[in-house]
């Protein structure tokens, strides 16, 4: 009874079905004939510190129903017995906050687990059970991801890096086609303002011209009169 209540707790904790080395599958555990199986445990959560107080309250249920067509449903429920949230992430929150480890063999040791440690002679199985319990492990596998990862960012960031030169590149000889483009709109307005320039050129070579051509008007007039009257003078 005792190991089978352990297996209650593991599957409801969001255990795998091969860490309880009692089946292959979550439909296993359900009863022969019928559509689904309801696991539930209360959590303490009273003291300084509770998680989520406020939400849950003094206890925590969980609840976890495995069907028949293989998947498996979550909730957590306050004090109350309120569905708080359906979503898995905050069960695993939950486990992280308490620091539950479900794979944990010195957390969780089941008879078949047990039964093989003691048995076993093999130094590295004992080895790997020793990884398990102290989370190096976990921690192993954490860094060889984090690994992963920085390398994946490495490599994003020499390709921005290679990017970034590229559009400078790009960026300068756009500077360069503006520069150019300011050039040549400065030697067209200055190409306009010579022109314009010129045109009051021509005017005033005109006007002078025309005052000049005033100005012998004016004498051959002037000329003309004095000619009038010395002819009426003489007459």
């Amino acid at each position: 009874g005792k190991s089978a209540i352990m297996t209650g707790i593991i599957i409801c904790l969001g255990g795998r079905s091969s860490v309880t080395n009692r089946a292959s599958s979550l439909k296993d555990f359900i009863k022969k004939g019928a559509k689904y199986a309801r696991i539930v445990i209360t959590l303490a959560n009273d003291g300084t510190d509770a998680y989520r107080k406020d939400n849950f309250g003094k206890k925590i249920i969980l609840e976890r129903h495995l069907w028949n067509d293989g998947h498996s449903t979550y909730k957590l429920k306050s004090a109350n017995d309120r569905t708080i949230t359906n979503e898995k992430k905050e069960l695993k929150n939950l486990l992280d906050y308490y620091n539950i480890q479900i794979d944990n063999p010195v957390c969780f040791l089941t008879q078949d687990a047990s039964r093989e440690f003691l048995r076993t002679q093999n130094a590295n199985k004992k080895y790997q059970f020793f990884l398990k319990a102290t989370q190096l492990d976990q921690i192993f596998n954490n860094y060889i991801s984090t690994r992963d990862v920085g390398q994946v960012l490495s490599d994003a960031i020499q390709k921005k890096s290679k990017t970034i030169e590229e559009q400078k590149q790009v960026l300068e000889n756009h500077k360069m086609r503006l520069r150019d483009i300011d050039s040549i709109k400065k030697i067209e307005d200055d190409l306009q303002e010579l022109k314009e320039f010129l045109a009051w050129a021509y005017v005033r070579a005109e006007e002078e011209k025309l005052e000049q051509l005033r100005n012998e008007v004016d004498t051959i007039g002037k000329a003309l009169d004095k000619a009038e009257q010395n002819f009426t003078n003489a007459n």
